[in-house]
């Protein structure tokens, strides 16, 4: 027990003889740090340095900050002062001109060097400093557009050049400062196609470069074909006529333009350019050969207008109506056909139930009429024979109930749906048959019927007529043999 008391006072009497002779300030590689981590050129970096005392007594000295790329002193000398067992923490601030890794070195010198250990009062870190370009803040490591000139340094020619950021021509020369992009010549004030070098004018302004154009002054004649009918394939209108070449029916003769029709006379000279017939006089369509007239002054040609008459009925449907397709009124009751719900009765025009009786004559505005649809089970019998009518399918569009009236030939009437009638006299024969509703409107449709002449007659007819022409014939004088009769 004795031994280790013994110990433990040797201990810390060589502790603290060791420590009045050395009065250590020391740094580490981790005591030195940068704000920002990476720098930029020509923006401020804060350099820290944690000085540590490791001894019993509080030490003073200074710091010294080195730029090794740039060989310069930074800054000021700092001054310290360090509690005894603790650590300080200074800093300085540098603007670095140079791109590039910056090797940083931080001296501590203690005031009494003599109890320093100097072998650890120096520390080197390195920080990267970044060129920026545009002066956007971002480094151009970091930056795809070093320049700001809004292309990405990846397709940028001059990616550190602004103004600048393509080279047509590749001699060096951004194309904004190159009078001559391409290289082909032609300067670029000149030049249709300033990054095209194959091409540099556009007679015709269509895009297309006359090398590769094939009709160079667009008037839709090939430069060949030009050549070959004497024209210039560098001018629109060769003979100055105020007609293009392609349109030009006589395109190297200024006092010829058009032969619409083809016929080998110029329109000039042509009473009837478009060969319809129809002199140009009186043509409304004079070189258009398949319109000659506008009936309703529309600027359509009536062949391929399908309202001639402009009155809201389309051609097709005055055919099946029956109107007239180049008269607006075919009726002439002061209302177009298109707006006249009786187009073909003078006395109406306006059919409100929409039941084919006009207002006037209708003496129910508002209901419709019936619907009549009758069949007859022959138009065409023979004497003696009969026939079924039936109306059975017709309806009243109102839902009410139908009274039916057939008037047969001799007079009788009947008045069911459906009905037979034998016909006993040969010749065309009429049944009328009348519908009312329960309004007492009516609707009367007329039915014919064609009656022959029963069988056994037609053969008694021509049994009399073959007695009458066999007795002729018996009867006839005849020639004697030789001689007259």
């Amino acid at each position: 027990m004795r031994f280790w008391k013994l110990f433990l006072f040797c201990y810390l009497i060589f502790f603290f003889s060791i420590a009045l002779v050395f009065a250590d300030l020391s740094v580490s590689p981790e005591s030195l740090n940068f704000e920002p981590q990476e720098g930029l050129v020509g923006h401020p970096v804060k350099i820290y340095l944690s000085v540590e005392n490791t001894s019993a007594e509080d030490l003073r000295g200074v710091v010294k900050f080195y730029d090794e790329k740039e060989l310069i002193h930074i800054g000021t000398d700092q001054s310290i002062a360090v509690v005894a067992g603790s650590k300080d923490l200074t800093f300085i601030e540098f603007t670095p001109q140079i791109s590039g890794d910056h090797p940083i070195a931080a001296k501590v010198i203690p005031w009494d060097e003599s109890k320093d250990n100097l072998e650890n009062n120096k520390v080197i870190g390195t920080i990267f400093i970044d060129d920026d370009s545009d002066g956007d803040g971002i480094g151009n490591r970091e930056d795809n557009d070093d320049d700001g000139d809004g292309h990405p340094d990846a397709e940028d020619v001059f990616p550190f050049n602004a103004v600048e950021w393509a080279d047509t021509d590749g001699d060096g020369t951004g194309n904004n400062a190159d009078v001559d992009d391409d290289n082909d010549g032609i300067e670029d004030v000149k030049d249709s196609f300033p990054l095209a070098p194959e091409e540099w004018e556009d007679l015709d302004q269509d895009g297309i470069g006359n090398n590769a154009d094939t009709d160079d002054d667009g008037d839709s004649l090939s430069d060949d074909a030009e050549v070959t009918l004497g024209t210039d394939p560098n001018k629109f209108d060769t003979d100055g006529d105020g007609v293009g070449d392609g349109e030009d029916d006589y395109p190297i003769d200024g006092s010829k333009t058009y032969d619409i029709d083809k016929d080998g006379v110029p329109d000039e000279d042509d009473s009837d350019d478009d060969g319809d017939g129809k002199i140009d006089t009186v043509d409304a369509f004079p070189r258009d050969g398949n319109e000659w007239e506008d009936f309703d002054k529309d600027g359509i040609g009536d062949n391929a207008d399908p309202d001639d008459d402009n009155d809201g009925l389309p051609d097709e449907r005055e055919i099946l109506k029956g109107t007239d397709p180049k008269d607006q009124d075919s009726d002439d009751d002061g209302f177009s056909d298109g707006e006249d719900e009786i187009p073909l009765d003078s006395l109406e025009h306006k059919d409100s139930d929409r039941d084919g009786l006009g207002d006037n004559a209708d003496p129910n505005d508002f209901n419709q009429g019936p619907v009549l649809i009758v069949s007859a089970s022959s138009d065409s019998i023979e004497k003696g024979e009969t026939v079924n009518f039936d109306a059975g399918s017709s309806y009243d569009p109102d839902g009410g109930p139908l009274f039916y009236e057939w008037k047969f030939p001799d007079g009788s009437i009947r008045n069911k749906a459906a009905v037979d009638f034998t016909f006993n006299a040969s010749g065309k024969k009429y049944v009328e048959l009348t519908v009312s509703d329960s309004s007492g409107e009516p609707r009367t449709e007329r039915l014919v019927i064609l009656i022959s002449r029963a069988k056994w007659e037609k053969w008694l007819w021509i049994f009399i007529v073959g007695v009458f022409f066999a007795a002729f014939v018996g009867t006839a004088p005849r020639k004697k043999d030789g001689g007259e009769s």
